[in-house]
């Protein structure tokens, strides 16, 4: 991803987190709440390195804040801790790569259609990812990462949720587009997640 890219979706996440409290504060309808989930992650590495990788299952949980701009369109955006990562097997020798981001995706939501109470969305974003911790685990033996994967990730996320009444729930999968490693290979985080959450305002 070219640093350009990059600069602009640092910047459109970062401009979200600096306009939440107006966003808060904002006339129109605006809600606040929890939501938790698992994640189905994975790592892509340049010239198909990834074949004696496998899909790894982490926790993801934080909270959103969300802004209605008319009857079918919003943004939100959330601030997750996230684990991410991938198991690895190589003949005999296998183990996970283990990485804890905490992700802050800035989503455009459109909510067309509706059943019964139950409304149906779609949303779409860049989304900033810090890392928080990093490391690999064989043999009952875990080795400290931190230096071999970069401070921030960068991603775009495609989802599909519903939401009737003050519950929702949402799919989602985050592309990597920054290679997160410091050396060698291009190597990129994908995850697959599926959240529940509550609106607590």
């Amino acid at each position: 991803m070219t640093s350009r890219v990059r600069a602009s979706i640092l910047a459109i996440t970062f401009a979200a987190i600096v306009a939440l409290p107006s966003i808060a504060a904002a006339q129109s309808p605006t809600s606040f709440g929890v939501k938790a989930g698992i994640n189905v992650a994975k790592l892509k590495f340049e010239d198909d390195e990834d074949e004696g990788m496998k899909s790894l299952v982490g926790a993801v949980a934080g909270v959103f804040l969300g802004k209605s701009i008319n009857d079918n369109v919003g943004v939100r955006v959330e601030g997750l801790f996230s684990q991410k990562g991938a198991k690895f097997e190589d003949g005999s020798d296998s183990g996970k790569f283990k990485l804890t981001y905490f992700d802050v995706p800035v989503l455009l939501t459109v909510g067309p259609s509706s059943s019964g109470t139950a409304r149906f969305n779609v949303f779409t974003g860049p989304q900033v990812s810090f890392k928080l911790n990093a490391e690999a685990e064989s043999g009952g033996i875990t080795v400290d990462q931190d230096d071999e994967v970069k401070s921030t990730d960068f991603g775009w996320v495609l989802g599909v949720g519903v939401q009737s009444g003050r519950f929702s729930a949402d799919a989602r999968y985050t592309m990597g587009l920054s290679n997160i490693a410091q050396d060698g290979d291009s190597v990129k985080n994908k995850a697959f997640s599926v959240m529940v959450g509550i609106k607590l305002k």
